[in-house]
């Protein structure tokens, strides 16, 4: 159950990383990114 929400996580992330970029702009990426690699 875990391995499957982690598999979705990773292919979700993407595309929520470039919607909120385009909603909140560069800065928004930037957070994004940084908040990835914390969780990874």
């Amino acid at each position: 159950m875990q391995a499957k929400a982690h598999v979705l996580l990773v292919r979700l992330l993407p595309k929520l990383v470039r919607a909120t970029g385009a909603v909140r702009g560069e800065i928004g990426v930037g957070v994004d990114r940084v908040a990835m690699d914390e969780l990874l």
